[in-house]
């Protein structure tokens, strides 16, 4: 009976600690955030209400919208917050922002969600710390600045006759795969076919 007693205080004490550490991170993390707009959120779900009420595309660009802007001027150059419960997600719309995060020593180790995405695809993107680290050094050598300039008018050229081809299967109304056209458009701009 004692054994089932310091079990059962054990999980309730390893329980409650997890919730106050939870809660502890949350108050810490609102704080830091509480310049960055995003809509009101709820203490456990954060904005999962909102994402309720999504049926379609016409939906979920209605929520991103609403969303205040740091830039009226530039609405898709917002920095925005939202909450997926307890979850803070910070979206980047400036490229000088982007390049900060991804030249930070400190972003190296990504979120535990991309510890799940390597189940689907496998890659940099998904890769973390040091994994990351040594797929990045040999990239460094090849893709330099000068190297990816040169080819932008050759990726300007693919990325339009992409968008040509998506825009008539966009104006048809019929669902189309984009993963092989989007693959082929990688191959070719990686490969260097031209």
């Amino acid at each position: 009976m004692i054994s089932a007693t310091v079990l059962l205080s054990s999980l309730i004490s390893y329980i409650l600690f997890h919730i106050i550490k939870l809660i502890i991170w949350v108050r810490r993390a609102d704080k830091m955030t509480a310049n960055i707009p995003g809509p009101p959120s709820l203490p456990i779900i954060g904005n999962a209400l909102s994402f309720t009420k999504m049926k379609s595309s016409e939906d979920a660009l209605k929520l991103a919208k609403c969303i205040p802007s740091t830039d009226g001027d530039k609405p898709w150059y917002r920095i925005r917050k939202i909450w997926l419960g307890p979850k803070l997600i910070i979206h980047l719309g400036d490229p000088k922002h982007i390049d900060a995060v991804l030249a930070s020593k400190d972003a190296v180790n990504k979120d535990r969600v991309y510890k799940y995405m390597g189940l689907v695809v496998d890659g940099m993107v998904t890769k973390n710390g040091k994994e990351w680290h040594d797929l990045r050094k040999p990239l460094n050598k090849i893709l330099t600045k000068q190297m990816i300039e040169s080819c932008f008018t050759t990726m300007h050229q693919k990325a339009l006759k992409l968008c040509e081809l998506w825009e008539s299967v966009a104006d048809s109304g019929k669902v189309h795969n984009l993963r092989p056209e989007l693959a082929n458009f990688s191959a070719d701009n990686v490969c260097g076919k031209y």
